[in-house]
């Protein structure tokens, strides 16, 4: 019966790998899909040179986008496929992910199903390039499974890396720190209740401080060369004025968690995300 599980996990891991490539082979045949695309690339072509992002060029995206471009550059030639295959290889860990916290809740063909529906999603033509929402994604998807393997067994290293993917991701779409703001008030009130959602007591510590490694060693890189203004600015204060537009910080903040509560209410999907 084990082997037989298994052999189904793997044909439901292929099925989405194929899924994935076939909703990604199509952008190939676009040179141009979004023009921020054209400006990611030159971007991390700017980090592969020796510079810093936002020095020798600027756009309003956090930095981690252009180091995660720059890797893949770096890997695999500086190509525009080599930028697509970044988002293809995203989507499919993303994907993978889904798969893995579906399978805690839903037999295998309703996990299956659920991450079949999110890698289907990647079939619109805003989908189809290396955008840092895709980018986004990875790592957010990695923090929310370590979270809910804690309701299994809780572990401050797993809190700990938790911290580490969704700075990151924070690192890649700025208003995704609103997530990690989230997670974290909902660790501080498992705080005074130990065992509730399997965290300890000091999950929220651990929690912040894995947060803080991104952060700090972004921030060292920009403090060696005395460019810490430049990173404040570019990634902090450029990011909220464009996403503000007047409203306000605090407009925004309210608008997000009201758009999520609406998600959460329509589809058991969304609020099992």
């Amino acid at each position: 019966m084990r082997r037989e599980g298994s052999l189904w996990l793997v044909v439901a891991i292929a099925g989405l790998a194929l899924l994935v490539t076939w909703t990604q082979i199509g952008s190939l045949r676009y040179e141009l899909i979004d023009h921020d695309e054209a400006t990611f690339m030159v971007m991390a072509q700017s980090v592969l040179r020796g510079h810093l992002p936002y020095i020798e060029a600027f756009d309003n995206k956090p930095p981690g986008l252009f180091y995660a471009l720059a890797a893949t550059m770096a890997l695999f030639g500086q190509s525009l496929a080599a930028t697509r295959l970044l988002g293809d290889l995203c989507i499919l860990g993303a994907t993978l992910c889904l798969l893995a916290m579906g399978r805690k809740v839903l037999p295998l063909w309703g996990a299956t199903a659920l991450a079949a529906i999110f890698a289907s999603a990647h079939l619109v033509k805003v989908a189809q390039y290396t955008s840092a929402e895709v980018v986004a994604n990875l790592p957010m998807a990695g923090a929310l499974l370590l979270l809910l393997l804690l309701r299994a067994r809780g572990s401050y290293r797993g809190v700990f890396a938790a911290g580490v993917l969704l700075s990151a991701a924070t690192l890649v779409r700025t208003n995704l720190g609103v997530v990690a703001l989230a997670v974290g008030l909902l660790l501080l009130v498992a705080a005074w209740r130990p065992g509730w959602l399997g965290v300890k007591r000091w999950g929220v510590v651990a929690l912040g401080l894995g947060g803080l490694v991104p952060v700090s060693v972004l921030v060292t890189a920009y403090a060696v060369q005395g460019q810490v203004e430049a990173l404040w600015a570019a990634a902090v204060q450029v990011p909220l004025a464009y996403t503000g537009d007047g409203q306000g910080f605090g407009a925004v903040v309210l608008g997000f968690f009201g758009t999520l509560w609406a998600l959460a209410l329509a589809s058991p999907g969304t609020a099992l995300l």
